[in-house]
C-alpha cells in the first residue's frame, strides 16, 4: 500500500514502547535500572544497551544490576541477578541494590552535561554513542521543542501527524501525561509522525527480504524538519555514521551536537528497488555505512539535532562507530 502524502495530511486518528519495547523488571525475573523515569527492579537478566523508557503502561530498562553489582550514573542495581548493568538517568532502584558510578558502560559521574540550560525537552530513552539510535526515540517536549515535523509551518502551528500501524500492533510512544489525547502512534502533543513497518506493503530489504524485526520509524519527513535527541557520548573520538533507511534520490541531512560539533551536510544514497519486491523506494530498506563523520572531543551528555536539509525519506536508525 502506498503511503502517500494525502494520508500524511489526513486528520490524525485517536502512543510505552510497543512491539520493540522491553519490559521493566519485576522481582527476580527481569530487570531495568533504567532510563528517564524508568522503573528499576531486581532480576537475573541484563537489559539491552539502548534500554530505558518512560513510565507508563510499558517501560524499558537499560540494564539490571546483579547481586552487589553496581549501576550507572543515577541508577541503582537490582538484586538476585548475575550481571551488573548500565544505569539510566534518574532510574529507579532495584531491591537491595547499591548505587554505582558508571558501571557497565555508563558515563562517569563527573562527565559534563552539554545540553543547553534553557532546553525544555527531556529524554524519551537512554541513547548512547557509540551505538545505534532509533530515529523514533526523539525527546519528549512536543512540537517546537523536541521536534519540528514536516516543515517550519507545521512546527510553528504545533500540528502533529498520526502514526500508521497494523491494528494488531500497540502504539510505540506512551502518553507523557495521563489522559492525553492520542493520535494513533503517540499522544497528539508528542507525535512527530511515526509508522510501523508492515508485511502487507511489504517493507523489505533491497534484496527483497522482509525486514525483521518489523521496526517503527519516522515517516513522511520533509525538507526543514528536525528532531532532537539527548545522547550520552561514552568515548571521545571520531565516529563514522551509518544507519538503516529507505531513501529516494536527492536527500541530504546533518547531525549537530552543539558548540560547533557537527557532521555537516552529508548526502544519502538512493535505496535500490530493482530486487526489493516492494511498492516504492520508501519501503526499500538499506543498511548503509560511512555516510559521514563527526568528531566529539569529550565524553558527556549532548543534545543531538537531526535535520533534513533536502528532500524526504524514511529514516529508521543512525549508527555511530568509533574510527
Amino acid at each position: 500500500m502506498l503511503k502517500s502524502f494525502a494520508r500524511f495530511y489526513a486528520a490524525p486518528a485517536l502512543l510505552a514502547l510497543g512491539c520493540a519495547s522491553a519490559n521493566s523488571g519485576g522481582s527476580s525475573t527481569s530487570a531495568g535500572a533504567g532510563g528517564v523515569s524508568a522503573v528499576g527492579g531486581s532480576g537475573t537478566t541484563a537489559g539491552g544497551a539502548s534500554g530505558g523508557g518512560i513510565g507508563g503502561s510499558e517501560t524499558a530498562g537499560a540494564g539490571a544490576g546483579g547481586a552487589s553489582g553496581s549501576a550507572g550514573t543515577s541508577g541503582a542495581a537490582g538484586s538476585g541477578g548475575s550481571n551488573g548493568g548500565a544505569g539510566g538517568v534518574s532510574g529507579g532502584a532495584g531491591a537491595s541494590g547499591s548505587a554505582g558510578s558508571g558501571g557497565g558502560g555508563g558515563l562517569p559521574s563527573n562527565a559534563p552535561n552539554n545540553v543547553p540550560a534553557d532546553y525544555q525537552g527531556k529524554p524519551f530513552k537512554v541513547l548512547q554513542i557509540p551505538g545505534t539510535i532509533h530515529v523514533a526515540d526523539y525527546d519528549l517536549g512536543g512540537a517546537g521543542v523536541a521536534y519540528c515535523h514536516g516543515n517550519a509551518g507545521n512546527c510553528g502551528q504545533g500540528i502533529n501527524t498520526g502514526d500508521w500501524r497494523p491494528k494488531t500492533q500497540p502504539a510505540y510512544r506512551p502518553a507523557p501525561t495521563p489522559g492525553a489525547t492520542m493520535c494513533s502512534g503517540a499522544a497528539c502533543v508528542d507525535n512527530a509522525g511515526l509508522c510501523h513497518m508492515d508485511v502487507s506493503e511489504p517493507d523489505n530489504t533491497t534484496a527483497g527480504v522482509l525486514v525483521m524485526p518489523q521496526d517503527v520509524y519516522l515517516c513522511y519527513v520533509a525538507t526543514g524538519e528536525w528532531e532532537k535527541y539527548t545522547v550520552q557520548v561514552l568515548e571521545p573520538g571520531t565516529y563514522a555514521i551509518g544507519g538503516q533507511m529507505a531513501v529516494p534520490t536527492g536527500v541530504s541531512v546533518s547531525l549537530d551536537f552543539g558548540n560547533g560539533i557537527t557532521s555537516g551536510s552529508f548526502a544519502l544514497p538512493a535505496s535500490p528497488t530493482a530486487n526489493c519486491k516492494c511498492p516504492e523506494t520508501y519501503h526499500s530498506w538499506e543498511t548503509v555505512n560511512n555516510l559521514g563523520m563527526v568528531t566529539i572531543p569529550a565524553a558527556g551528555t549532548y543534545l543531538m539535532t537531526f535535520k533534513v536539509l533536502t528532500s524526504q525519506f524514511n529514516p529508521d536508525t543512525f549508527t555511530f562507530t568509533k574510527m
